[in-house]
């Protein structure tokens, strides 16, 4: 049987292309299917993500894969679960064959697994290996040192016009941007294998102060971890900042997940417990320590303490500051801390949280309890408004969550429930089922009560405060014919009470769908669609005082997308986006969005470089659209685009040698027909603005 298996995966080695699949040589192509696969999957979750948001927490697995890929003869199963692109019958049927199997001889054996094509195995290409299994081994001292990765990163990035921030500023040294328009950036990471892991990172905002004012002690943000897996039945120790995660994330995980996507199917989570913290976000993480033991096969039993200082809005600041017992009407996320008023808020209030979760596997059920106590050093009081009625008031909060996921042949179930101790409950129920190979479906339904409050739940919902919420989503992904794939989801929500800029129960819905096509190995294009339907009050002077009823305001967005391999060193991508915004009370706003990507890594010289350009038009901010742009290493860049105008930009890397890689990016918008862009601090004279990005690696 294992020499028929042989066979068969040459068979597929003949039809799959070996020439697409193969391992990328380390040139300066050897990032094009890492990053391509990224922005696939940045893409998917920025659409409903607002604002500027590190994607690192999100994609460090992959990065550290593609720089040491796991080996599927040494891969437990929580390795195959950090590939979230993967369906839960995909990572099942993964691990079954491998435990059948082991050991793997040839990458191409993946074809002979259930539910792996080849546009999943040339996702999977650049992160897995094949090597004799090492198994347990006795660490020494030299082995430790000669098999470990060191690397340090520094950034530089500028708008090189000067926004009007800086320039009041110097004429009073109390308002606008108190710091430098540079931003700044250091990280260093210490690996051996996937056992240690040891850095720190640091980071400045631009307009922040450095070395001076709030920021005395240098950069405005400083993050460490040290962080260790599987040291006998210690399978995760962590020290300084790490993130925690479990069950579905209704009751609590740090950091961000995959929501709503182009993924149809993709809405089960798998919690991976402890990780460490590599990130710049300010808010989402843990400071202090955590340990996972497993002392019998199947049970992991996690504990895990934190303190950290977070910005907060001091309900009486700048009247009667009661500094006995404070309270704070809300908790900043954003981290900036620019001017006097942001530096007012920064590094307020106290948190303190302590919890532990218990989770048994056993063949395909999972079944885990997570505990959270959180104390915050001031009460947190949000304003008195009628929408904010059943809002979480105090200075304790306790949650108690218990979640479950099990397989059954084709039927894969997931849930979990979570109760918060100011008498709020919520509950998330999902079934992913394969009825035939190439049809998957997903149901999940979500009910959060209004009172349900859990200050790190991250459970896919329409609103991001997962309370006051019941919706029933349905995705799907079909892939009729070879090259076709059909996918997409309908998600319908309803809100019993009242919302921000919602004075009345309302409901929504948020649809998507896509067609792509692959006619060749080389070329794949698809079709997208999706509109999201949410009501909002009437805004305007329609109604001079009372209640305002509501209107429905509906966003529309078609959009073409091409991404064509022309040759081994060049690759052309292309897309065209269209925006339709209306709502009852006004008339509807359009606009429209259309770039090409040309590409060029080189095979002989370890050189990239990525230049695109791009034209938009829309009618309005409503309209704004947003597209991922290839930038430096562990940075992720969205700009909104709107009004009139053209984009540009150049990035490029070089491997100047083995050990020291070079990236920059050079970008530029150019609105016509305006002499003052922005607004605020964040206002600039002219028509132009111009950034500039510079990053430079060392590996030791």
């Amino acid at each position: 049987m294992r020499r028929l298996n042989l066979y068969i995966g040459l068979i597929a080695l003949l039809l799959l292309d070996s020439s697409a699949l193969a391992q990328k040589p380390k040139s300066g192509g050897k990032d094009a299917d890492r990053d391509l696969l990224i922005e696939k999957l940045v893409e998917s979750i920025a659409e409903n993500t607002e604002g500027n948001v590190d994607y690192t927490t999100l994609f460090q697995d992959l990065i550290d894969y593609y720089e040491t890929p796991l080996n599927l003869n040494d891969a437990k199963r929580e390795d195959l679960e950090k590939f979230r692109f993967l369906t839960e019958f995909q990572i099942s049927n993964w691990w079954d064959y491998l435990e059948k199997h082991r050991p793997v001889y040839s990458i191409f054996e993946l074809a002979l697994i259930k539910g792996f094509d080849e546009p999943t195995i040339r996702d999977l290409m650049p992160f897995v290996t094949i090597k004799p299994s090492t198994g347990r081994q006795t660490l020494t001292v030299k082995d430790f040192f000669r098999r470990s990765k060191n690397e340090l990163f520094f950034r530089y990035g500028q708008t090189l016009q000067e926004a009007k921030g800086y320039t009041i500023n110097r004429d009073d040294p109390s308002k606008g941007y108190l710091g430098s328009p540079q931003a700044y950036y250091l990280r260093y990471r210490f690996r051996y294998k996937d056992k240690v892991s040891l850095g720190f990172t640091a980071d400045k905002d631009a307009g922040e102060q450095f070395f001076r004012g709030a920021q005395k002690q240098g950069f405005d943000f400083y993050s460490a971890h040290l962080f260790v897996r599987n040291v006998s039945i210690f399978k995760q120790i962590a020290v300084g900042d790490f993130k925690a995660q479990f069950g579905q994330g209704l009751v609590f995980w740090t950091g961000l997940a995959f929501g709503k996507s182009a993924f149809g199917t993709n809405i089960n989570r798998n919690g991976n417990g402890l990780t460490p913290y590599t990130s710049v976000n300010e808010s989402q993480f843990l400071r202090g320590g955590g340990i996972t033991l497993n002392p019998v096969k199947g049970l992991d039993i996690t504990l895990f303490s934190s303190y950290k200082m977070l910005d907060g809005n001091i309900a009486s600041l700048g009247d009667s500051l009661d500094l006995v017992d404070p309270e704070i009407t809300s908790l900043p996320l954003f981290g900036l801390h620019r001017t006097e008023t942001e530096n007012a808020k920064r590094r307020q209030i106290g948190e303190w949280i302590s919890g532990g979760n218990v989770t048994y596997r056993i063949k395909k059920l999972r079944i885990g309890v997570t505990a959270v106590y959180t104390k915050l050093g001031a009460r947190l009081n949000p304003d008195e408004v009628l929408y904010k009625k059943y809002a979480f008031r105090g200075k304790e909060l306790g949650n108690v969550g218990v979640n479950y996921a099990y397989i059954f042949k084709n039927f894969s179930f997931f849930g979990e429930g979570g109760w918060s101790s100011n008498g709020g409950w919520a509950v998330v129920n999902g079934i992913q089922a394969a009825p035939v190979t190439f049809l998957t479906v997903s149901l999940y339904h979500r009910y959060f009560s209004e009172k349900y409050t859990a200050l790190y739940s991250s459970a896919i919902s329409e609103s991001s405060s997962r309370s006051g919420e019941h919706g029933f989503y349905f995705g799907m992904d079909c892939k009729p014919v070879a090259g076709v794939s059909l996918s997409g989801y309908l998600d319908v929500f309803t809100f019993p009470w009242l919302r921000y800029q919602t004075n009345s129960p309302s409901s929504g819905y948020d649809v998507l769908g896509q067609v792509s096509f692959r006619p060749t190995r080389r070329l794949e294009f698809y079709f997208r669609y999706r509109q999201r339907m949410k009501p909002r009050n009437i805004s305007g002077d329609l109604l001079s005082a009372g209640i305002k009823p509501l209107e429905n305001r509906e966003t529309g967005r078609l959009r073409f997308h091409m991404n064509w391999q022309m040759s081994t060193r060049w690759r052309f991508q292309a897309r065209a986006e269209w925006v339709r915004f209306k709502k009852e009370t006004a008339m509807p706003e359009n606009g429209f969005l259309v770039y090409a990507d040309v590409v060029y890594s080189s095979i002989k010289k370890p050189f990239a470089v990525n230049g695109r350009f791009e034209v938009f038009h829309t009618e309005g901010f409503d309209t704004r659209l947003y597209a991922y742009e290839s930038d430096v290493l562990y940075y992720y860049g969205f700009v909104p685009l709107y009004d009139k105008g053209v984009r540009y930009y150049v990035s490029a890397r070089y491997e100047v040698m083995e050990n020291i890689d070079l990236w920059l990016k050079l970008a530029n918008t150019s609105f016509m027909g305006k002499e003052v862009i922005g607004s605020g601090n964040a206002e600039f004279q002219g028509r132009n603005r111009t950034d500039i990005r510079l990053q430079a690696r060392f590996k030791f």
